[in-house]
């Protein structure tokens, strides 16, 4: 049940941070560049968040609820080793990371090639996400 409230409270704080960051250009006039890095930060803050806290707190939530008694005996097992539910955020963020990267490298490269060669980065990421 203490999963569960806290995966709920996660949600709430992502929720109220996203909506903060998301009504900062209705009350503000910022230029263009301004008004994108604003975008981005919000957009970062949402799935950041979601990524590396509430999914794993949510998988956390639902395996303690299916298997209470197994989750006690790990909890042992676990506290000497380290939360094997971080790693599942660890991993989302780091292949956020990388198909960002492959995004950028590949926009880089493909400015210069004709229209009909620029689908690379829809093709890798879907080959990619396919693994």
């Amino acid at each position: 049940m203490e999963e569960t409230f806290m995966l709920i409270s996660l949600a709430v704080v992502m929720l109220i941070g996203s909506y903060m960051a998301g009504s900062i250009p209705l009350f503000i006039n910022f230029s263009e560049s301004k008004l994108k890095k604003v975008t981005v930060f919000g957009s970062g803050l949402l799935v950041g968040t979601a990524l590396a806290v509430i999914i794993p707190e949510g998988v956390r939530s639902l395996t303690s609820v299916t298997h209470p008694k197994e989750v006690n005996d790990s909890a042992a097992v676990n506290h000497k080793h380290g939360d094997p539910f971080s790693v599942i955020g660890f991993s989302l963020v780091l292949g956020f990371v990388f198909m960002l990267l492959v995004e950028q490298v590949s926009q880089s490269r493909n400015e210069s090639l004709n229209p009909a060669e620029r689908n690379v980065t829809a093709t890798v990421g879907l080959v990619v996400h396919a693994a």
